[in-house]
């Protein structure tokens, strides 16, 4: 089926690494573990799963299309109605609330709206709505996600939705220049500072020196939820 679609591409940060860091039995037990909770939540917005639903089960049963491949995730509508654009849009900001506020795993989105083919039956999704999200992801210098132009437009923008909001979002080559980015501060949360590591909040002086790259992504990724989160700013206000 070919139309214009709303479709988010999003990227698990650094994940090479950590694959070549921890064992494979890790990664998909611990790591991946509480990752897919956190998606199922995001996606169905209802109560926070014990245990995840099984993948085909959990792709037949949400409100859009999934795809999942080592880490990349593929969200798209599967058609062009006004509830399923915004559908797509609003689990993008979810998981990205669930995974920066619960988990280890820190991500990165692209969103955008264009001509889209899927066929279910091959596994295919090609489309410029596709080159549009992949690129718009890939020039983006923090864990978090923006829209681009005709993504935005297509649900009404800034003032019609909460979930976005209008930052300079920082960019690696400025290939990207849209202003709209992906509130996932949204949700409800107590005082939120973002780690640096499970076992660090901040980077050490070796991290800065050989990691400079990570270091700058998630010194973006703070200023933005300094700079917008209503729940932190109201309590320190107090």
């Amino acid at each position: 089926m070919t139309e214009n679609r709303m479709l988010a591409i999003g990227d698990i940060l650094d994940f090479k690494n950590t694959v070549l860091k921890y064992p494979l039995e890790v990664i998909v037990e611990q790591y991946f573990g509480f990752f897919r909770r956190a998606l199922q939540h995001a996606l169905r917005q209802q109560g926070w799963p014990s245990v995840p639903d099984d993948f085909a089960e959990l792709r037949a049963t949400v409100p859009m299309g999934l795809e999942w491949f080592s880490d990349t995730i593929v969200l798209f509508a599967r058609d062009d109605t006004d509830s399923s654009a915004k559908a797509v849009v609003d689990a993008a900001a979810w998981l990205l609330f669930e995974t920066m506020y619960v988990t280890s795993v820190r991500l990165r989105f692209g969103i955008d709206y264009g001509e889209l083919y899927t066929s279910s039956d091959a596994g295919q999704i090609v489309g410029r709505a596709v080159v549009g999200a992949h690129v718009l992801e890939a020039d983006q210098e923090w864990a978090g996600g923006a829209l681009t132009t005709p993504a935005a437009e297509r649900i009404g923008g800034v003032l019609r939705n909460d979930t976005l909001v209008e930052y300079p979002i920082p960019f690696k080559k400025s290939v990207s220049h849209t202003r709209v980015a992906l509130n996932w501060t949204l949700g409800d949360h107590p005082p939120l500072e973002i780690q640096w590591s499970r076992q660090s909040a901040q980077p050490s002086k070796q991290d800065t020196q050989e990691r400079p790259d990570v270091v700058e992504k998630w010194q973006n990724t703070n200023r933005f939820h300094e700079a917008v989160c209503f729940w932190c700013r109201q309590r320190r206000a107090r």
